[in-house]
């Protein structure tokens, strides 16, 4: 069994090692003992197996700021004699400037005799490329996360268990520099298969619109879900007709809606996976939700009423009805003027920046907050109820 070389990335985004059938000297083809989050940073101090006299002068901890640079010889159990290329796939569009990182990445690991390539998978038919990279001998390192087939992966036995002994050989400033707590969020049966972001990152879901569009209906800016709803349905009823460009290009399903939905009704999700969402409703920083707080989404209300409004923007033309067999993603439609809308994360900006590379075109981006009538009903409930552990007051 060959095991492939590594890097890593991510904590909901992060990066698994495939396995192959052949052979690499000097790796031990049967997988070690099965190792937990404490076992694999066992080292925050540099005291792991391989290379110890090449931490000499490295910070203890690695802050925002320092440059820490690998060195060969903290590669003392692998061969670097041979000239390695590895080839690593990505989920997403390639970037602009991917070709300056790369030559940047490869000038860095001159002294390792190695080389990367990259593959990039782009989003509207990853679903079908990403298992037929898995069954190819040229794909070393693959990205992974819990909405991209790590869990049905790692079950496989797609990718490589990353064991101490993997770690220390091939991941040593990782066994020094990964904080211990992260592996938990990227556990499968116990095992680790990738290697989590070592920071914590806030995300926060937007809608990005035509604000040349919505001007021209007298819209000028979106405060609510409400307002959104109100500009999606204006495109559909007067600019579609038109124009033909859709208030929204979906493709596939609207998961994208409804984490936008969700943020601004303070659902949060306790397990994701895929059609069976647990969800519960986030209070503060200090509150735990106890576990009749969490209830499978298709059972509560917000969901209820997103159900509604997803089907009035539907009926109301707001996509087409092939949306779901498009291969033409929403953020590529509204980037090539085909949609009047797209939401996610702050990955819109992209997006942006090639729609408005046409003349006249202005684009916009909106944090939604809560609907007013979610608004009414919490002051409706404080009223009648005012020890029922409303959050705050609403005003």
């Amino acid at each position: 069994m060959k095991i492939k070389r590594l890097l890593s990335l991510g904590i909901a985004v992060v990066l698994a090692i495939m396995t192959t059938a052949c052979g690499t000297s000097g790796t031990d083809s049967t997988p070690a003992k099965a190792t937990n989050s404490a076992e694999v940073a066992q080292s925050e101090t540099g005291t792991g197996e391989t290379g110890t006299d090449a931490f000499a002068g490295l910070p203890d901890e690695l802050d925002i700021g320092k440059d820490v640079a690998a060195v060969p010889e903290m590669y003392s159990n692998v061969d670097l004699s041979k000239p390695v290329n590895i080839n690593i796939y990505m989920v997403g569009d390639t970037p602009s400037d991917w070709e300056k990182v790369a030559e940047e990445a490869n000038e860095y690991l001159k002294p390792f005799n190695t080389t990367i390539s990259a593959t990039f998978l782009s989003y509207s038919d990853y679903t079908t490329l990403y298992p037929l990279a898995l069954q190819g001998e040229d794909c070393d390192i693959i990205y992974t996360a819990g909405w991209c087939f790590l869990g049905s992966e790692a079950a496989k036995g797609s990718f490589v268990e990353l064991t101490d002994d993997f770690m220390n050989s091939y991941m040593p400033l990782t066994t020094k520099y990964q904080h211990s707590d992260s592996y938990a969020e990227v556990m499968v049966g116990g095992k680790i298969y990738c290697i989590p972001q070592n920071m914590t990152e806030a995300s926060q879901k937007f809608v990005a619109i035509r604000q040349d569009l919505a001007e021209k209906y007298g819209i000028t800016e979106l405060k609510t879900w409400d307002d959104y709803m109100n500009y999606l349905l204006t495109i559909a009823e007067q600019e579609t007709p038109e124009s033909g460009i859709y208030a929204y290009a979906a493709a596939t399903d609207n998961n994208e809606l409804w984490d936008v939905y969700r943020e601004g009704y303070n659902v949060r999700t306790a397990v994701d996976n895929d059609l069976l969402d647990l969800t519960y409703i986030y209070k503060d920083e200090n509150t735990i939700p106890a576990a009749e707080d969490i209830q499978l989404v298709y059972q509560t209300d917000e969901f209820r009423g997103f159900c509604d409004d997803m089907k009035k923007l539907a009926d109301a033309g707001v996509w087409s009805r092939s949306a779901l067999t498009n291969s033409v993603t929403d953020d590529e439609a509204f980037a090539a003027l085909q949609g009047a809308s797209v939401a996610w994360n702050s990955s819109v900006f992209t997006y942006i920046k090639t729609a408005e590379q046409t003349e006249g075109v202005e684009c916009a981006v909106y944090a939604l907050r809560i609907s007013l009538r979610q608004q009414h009903m919490e002051m409706a409930v404080w009223q009648l109820h005012p020890a029922a552990g409303i959050r705050k007051e609403p005003q």
